[in-house]
């Protein structure tokens, strides 16, 4: 009966329900796949200290590559725990568990994030990073940091030039080419199929698009352009073969610049860059944010790492250290930094906001257990746990000791390039 009825709907209709249903089925068995969990104890030694740290770890592995990354130095020991429903996870970690656990990770649809009791900081597996092109250039340009005026130089140096195309046989080859080659070689280990079918099928969409960048004759990068209105998503990029000289030679900088210049000509309201780590040192977010984008929640994933630290021990301390991340609290991104430098000054809390900050962060929680100089202290930057609600109302930082100082860097002028 149902197929009947699209029968005699218009075809521009009928894909649109059947986009819907799509999306609606496929957050329906990404729900459904987290009720039940497995749990592994994973081993290993962390990466900067060499010692051993020990991980409760609740949910799918897909991603876990790539923090295995972060926490430790090489390979790693992955041993089955046991199997625990999303709804009872508490009742798992109120449980005897072993007692050389450091740190509890809890992977789940952000659904279910009302069921991580105090004490879990909540880290967004993707984070979405968008320009607003609605501002006219000159606006748009002054939000660039140096570091984006520096490519843009070299860009007009080389002479590069771009084209917007709908064409099969050109798609096809950016697919083979450039994108594949590319996804490949940067993220092999983490790329799933599913995203590989989804590129390739949406190549005939008629609302996708080619944005190539050329050197005389010959493409050396490219990506695709989904346009819905005054809305665009950029889902994929390549460069040539991977190649590695042509990334030295900005090809990368001149898709996302030319880009920019593309969606301004044609009217384009906002761009959706994609996903990004939640690790603000990761290279694609570092490379993102220095075009003046802003950070929000992932309109493409749903899922969220709750991390638990049991243990201020050596290992934890580290990760922390070498490793700052964007977290959720009350529904609005923060960014999490802990620092081992005695006496912070205010040019290291100016360093940390210029290194790290973006458009979309509501606030940098930067940690120390040696406190910060008297010139911070006398700013109205600072807080101490006891005024802090943070730690007031979830308890997060209690792992770290109650003495610990809290520097709450919200807008100032040292979150201004």
């Amino acid at each position: 009966m149902l197929l009947i009825y699209f029968k005699f709907l218009p075809k521009k209709l009928n894909r649109s329900i059947l986009t819907m249903l799509e999306v609606v089925l496929i957050r329906m068995v990404e729900l459904l796949s987290d009720f039940s969990l497995q749990v592994y104890i994973i081993s290993g030694k962390e990466k900067h200290t060499g010692m051993d740290l020990n991980i409760l770890y609740c949910g799918d592995l897909h991603s876990f590559h790539y923090l295995s990354q972060r926490f430790f130095n090489g390979e790693y020991k992955l041993k089955n725990y046991s199997r625990v429903s999303i709804t009872h996870i508490n009742k798992l970690l109120n449980s005897s568990l072993p007692e050389y656990l450091d740190l509890i990770i809890v992977k789940a649809d952000r659904f279910f994030k009302k069921y991580f009791k105090p004490g879990f900081l909540i880290i967004p597996e993707w984070v979405n990073l968008v320009l607003d092109t609605s501002r006219s250039l000159e606006e748009i340009e002054k939000k660039f940091s140096n570091g984006a005026k520096k490519d843009i130089k070299k860009i007009k140096k080389y002479g590069y030039t771009y084209d917007l195309i709908q064409d099969p046989e050109k798609m096809e080859y950016f697919y083979d080419h450039m994108f594949l080659p590319f996804i490949l070689d940067r993220h092999e280990e983490e790329t799933r199929d599913l995203y590989l079918r989804y590129i390739k099928m949406i190549l005939n969409r008629k609302s996708v698009k080619l944005l190539l960048v050329k050197d005389l004759d010959k493409t050396i990068s490219g990506g695709l352009v989904d346009i819905r209105g005054k809305y665009e998503i950029l889902p994929s990029m390549g460069v040539l073969d991977a190649n590695h000289e042509y990334l030295k030679k900005y090809a990368a900088s001149a898709l996302f610049y030319f880009h920019i210049l593309s969606a301004k000509e044609r009217g384009i309201k906002t761009v959706n860059y994609g996903d990004t780590r939640s690790f603000v040192d990761d290279g694609s977010y570092q490379f993102k944010r220095k075009w003046g984008m802003e950070v929000t929640r992932s309109c493409f994933s749903f899922k969220v790492f709750g991390f638990k630290f049991l243990k201020n021990n050596p290992p934890v301390l580290s990760f922390l250290e070498n490793n700052p991340f964007i977290f959720e609290e009350d529904d609005k991104l923060k960014i999490f930094l802990y620092s081992n430098k005695p006496d912070l000054s205010i040019k290291d809390v100016q360093r940390f906001c210029r290194s790290y900050h973006a458009q979309g962060i509501e606030e940098i929680v930067l940690i120390s257990p040696y406190g910060f100089s008297e010139e911070v202290i006398r700013s109205n930057l600072f807080e101490g746990t006891s005024k802090y609600n943070f730690y007031k109302k979830t308890g997060s930082t209690s792992f770290l000791g109650k003495n610990v100082s809290v520097c709450i860097i919200k807008e100032s002028p040292f979150l201004s390039d």
